[in-house]
Protein backbone atom coordinates (compact mmCIF):
# COMPACT_ATOMS: atom_id res chain seq x y z
CA UNK A 1 0.00 0.00 0.00
CA UNK A 2 2.79 2.43 1.07
CA UNK A 3 4.66 1.33 -2.39
CA UNK A 4 1.80 2.37 -3.84
CA UNK A 5 1.02 5.66 -2.64
CA UNK A 6 4.46 6.60 -3.04
CA UNK A 7 4.80 5.86 -6.62
CA UNK A 8 2.07 7.55 -7.67
CA UNK A 9 3.34 11.23 -6.19
CA UNK A 10 6.52 11.05 -7.86
CA UNK A 11 7.22 15.12 -6.41
CA UNK A 12 6.71 13.98 -2.69
CA UNK A 13 9.65 15.19 -0.45
CA UNK A 14 8.68 14.92 2.73
CA UNK A 15 7.37 11.70 4.33
CA UNK A 16 6.22 11.34 7.78
CA UNK A 17 4.76 7.44 9.05
CA UNK A 18 3.53 7.71 12.57
CA UNK A 19 2.25 5.05 14.38
CA UNK A 20 1.02 3.14 11.05
CA UNK A 21 -0.19 -0.23 12.05
CA UNK A 22 -0.62 -1.28 8.96
CA UNK A 23 2.74 -1.18 7.98
CA UNK A 24 5.51 -4.19 8.94
CA UNK A 25 8.14 -3.93 6.02
CA UNK A 26 7.59 -0.44 4.73
CA UNK A 27 9.53 -0.07 1.31
CA UNK A 28 10.05 3.71 0.78
CA UNK A 29 11.24 3.94 -2.78
CA UNK A 30 11.07 7.94 -3.72
CA UNK A 31 12.94 9.74 -6.59
CA UNK A 32 12.72 13.14 -5.10
CA UNK A 33 12.13 12.52 -0.87
CA UNK A 34 14.23 14.38 1.26
CA UNK A 35 13.20 13.95 4.80
CA UNK A 36 11.84 10.58 6.06
CA UNK A 37 10.81 10.53 9.55
CA UNK A 38 8.99 7.07 10.85
CA UNK A 39 7.31 6.85 14.56
CA UNK A 40 6.37 3.80 15.97
CA UNK A 41 6.70 2.96 19.67
CA UNK A 42 4.46 -0.45 19.33
CA UNK A 43 5.71 -3.59 17.47
CA UNK A 44 4.40 -3.35 14.09
CA UNK A 45 7.17 -2.23 11.98
CA UNK A 46 9.65 -5.45 11.78
CA UNK A 47 12.20 -3.84 8.53
CA UNK A 48 12.77 -1.00 7.10
CA UNK A 49 13.67 -0.67 3.46
CA UNK A 50 14.90 2.96 1.47
CA UNK A 51 15.64 3.50 -1.84
CA UNK A 52 16.03 7.71 -1.91
CA UNK A 53 18.58 9.10 -3.89
CA UNK A 54 18.36 12.87 -2.90
CA UNK A 55 17.02 11.83 1.21
CA UNK A 56 18.84 14.44 3.04
CA UNK A 57 17.42 13.65 6.63
CA UNK A 58 16.38 10.30 8.41
CA UNK A 59 14.88 9.99 11.53
CA UNK A 60 13.39 7.15 13.74
CA UNK A 61 12.02 6.49 16.82
CA UNK A 62 11.00 3.14 17.11
CA UNK A 63 11.91 -0.71 18.03
CA UNK A 64 15.37 -1.75 17.04
CA UNK A 65 14.78 -3.31 13.76
CA UNK A 66 16.54 -3.99 10.55
CA UNK A 67 17.23 -0.90 8.43
CA UNK A 68 17.93 -1.44 4.80
CA UNK A 69 19.39 1.81 3.08
CA UNK A 70 20.04 0.82 -0.10
CA UNK A 71 20.44 4.10 -2.01
CA UNK A 72 20.56 8.01 0.03
CA UNK A 73 24.27 9.23 -1.07
CA UNK A 74 22.57 12.71 0.04
CA UNK A 75 22.02 12.20 3.57
CA UNK A 76 22.84 14.69 5.89
CA UNK A 77 21.11 14.23 9.18
CA UNK A 78 20.22 11.06 10.92
CA UNK A 79 18.36 11.24 14.27
CA UNK A 80 17.67 7.18 15.54
CA UNK A 81 16.34 6.36 18.66
CA UNK A 82 15.81 2.66 19.46
CA UNK A 83 16.03 3.03 23.29
CA UNK A 84 18.52 0.26 23.71
CA UNK A 85 21.91 -0.60 24.64
CA UNK A 86 23.34 -1.27 21.06
CA UNK A 87 21.89 1.71 19.37
CA UNK A 88 25.08 2.73 18.37
CA UNK A 89 26.25 -0.63 17.47
CA UNK A 90 23.32 -0.74 15.12
CA UNK A 91 23.81 2.40 13.60
CA UNK A 92 27.51 1.52 12.74
CA UNK A 93 26.04 -1.78 11.02
CA UNK A 94 23.25 -0.90 9.74
CA UNK A 95 24.43 2.96 8.27
CA UNK A 96 27.85 2.14 7.93
CA UNK A 97 27.69 3.68 4.12
CA UNK A 98 26.67 6.62 5.21
CA UNK A 99 27.95 7.34 8.27
CA UNK A 100 30.95 9.29 7.14
CA UNK A 101 29.36 11.72 5.02
CA UNK A 102 26.70 12.56 8.26
CA UNK A 103 26.70 16.02 9.45
CA UNK A 104 24.28 15.99 12.17
CA UNK A 105 23.80 12.95 14.60
CA UNK A 106 21.21 12.23 17.10
CA UNK A 107 20.89 9.13 19.06
CA UNK A 108 18.58 8.24 21.54
CA UNK A 109 20.20 4.49 23.74
CA UNK A 110 20.54 3.41 26.74
CA UNK A 111 24.53 3.90 27.44
CA UNK A 112 26.15 0.75 28.37
CA UNK A 113 30.06 0.61 27.42
CA UNK A 114 32.75 1.99 24.94
CA UNK A 115 31.75 2.05 20.90
CA UNK A 116 34.21 -0.07 19.12
CA UNK A 117 35.29 -0.31 15.32
CA UNK A 118 33.08 2.36 15.03
CA UNK A 119 33.80 4.52 11.43
CA UNK A 120 35.01 7.80 11.62
CA UNK A 121 32.63 10.56 11.21
CA UNK A 122 34.54 13.00 9.54
CA UNK A 123 31.97 15.55 8.34
CA UNK A 124 30.27 15.23 11.49
CA UNK A 125 30.00 18.90 13.31
CA UNK A 126 26.65 18.13 15.67
CA UNK A 127 26.24 15.40 17.65
CA UNK A 128 23.38 14.90 20.15
CA UNK A 129 22.97 11.56 22.92
CA UNK A 130 20.25 11.23 24.71
CA UNK A 131 21.16 8.30 27.11
CA UNK A 132 19.79 6.73 29.62
CA UNK A 133 22.28 5.52 32.34
CA UNK A 134 21.86 2.91 35.36
CA UNK A 135 24.00 3.56 38.41
CA UNK A 136 27.11 1.31 37.89
CA UNK A 137 27.22 2.66 34.00
CA UNK A 138 30.25 4.37 32.69
CA UNK A 139 29.58 7.19 29.96
CA UNK A 140 32.73 6.06 28.11
CA UNK A 141 30.61 5.39 24.77
CA UNK A 142 30.13 9.07 24.48
CA UNK A 143 33.44 9.37 24.90
CA UNK A 144 34.18 6.89 22.51
CA UNK A 145 31.73 8.92 19.96
CA UNK A 146 33.38 12.01 20.15
CA UNK A 147 36.97 10.21 19.29
CA UNK A 148 35.97 9.36 15.43
CA UNK A 149 34.34 12.74 15.23
CA UNK A 150 37.33 15.46 14.68
CA UNK A 151 35.59 18.16 13.26
CA UNK A 152 33.04 18.31 15.69
CA UNK A 153 31.43 21.48 16.86
CA UNK A 154 28.77 21.01 19.05
CA UNK A 155 28.22 18.33 21.20
CA UNK A 156 24.75 17.94 23.33
CA UNK A 157 24.55 15.39 26.14
CA UNK A 158 21.57 14.30 27.99
CA UNK A 159 22.36 12.08 30.34
CA UNK A 160 18.82 10.84 32.14
CA UNK A 161 20.22 8.84 35.85
CA UNK A 162 18.02 6.32 36.76
CA UNK A 163 18.76 5.05 40.62
CA UNK A 164 17.10 3.80 43.42
CA UNK A 165 15.20 5.77 45.83
CA UNK A 166 13.39 5.63 48.72
CA UNK A 167 9.85 6.41 48.52
CA UNK A 168 7.96 8.13 52.08
CA UNK A 169 6.32 4.61 52.65
CA UNK A 170 9.68 3.04 52.81
CA UNK A 171 9.08 1.14 49.54
CA UNK A 172 11.68 1.11 46.94
CA UNK A 173 10.63 3.01 43.81
CA UNK A 174 12.88 4.34 40.75
CA UNK A 175 13.39 7.87 39.83
CA UNK A 176 14.61 9.63 37.47
CA UNK A 177 17.22 12.62 37.21
CA UNK A 178 18.76 14.31 34.26
CA UNK A 179 22.19 16.65 34.23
Amino acid sequence: MLEHIVSICPLLESLELDHSPQLTHPKVSALRLKHLNIRHREYFIESIEIYAPNLVSFDYTGKKIPLQIKYAPKLKHVCYDDGSSSAIQHLSIHLANYLPQLVTLSIGMSVVGVVSNFPKLTSLKHLRCDALKSNGNSLRCLTSLIEVAPFLHKFVPEVIVMEQVVAEEGSRGCGVRGY
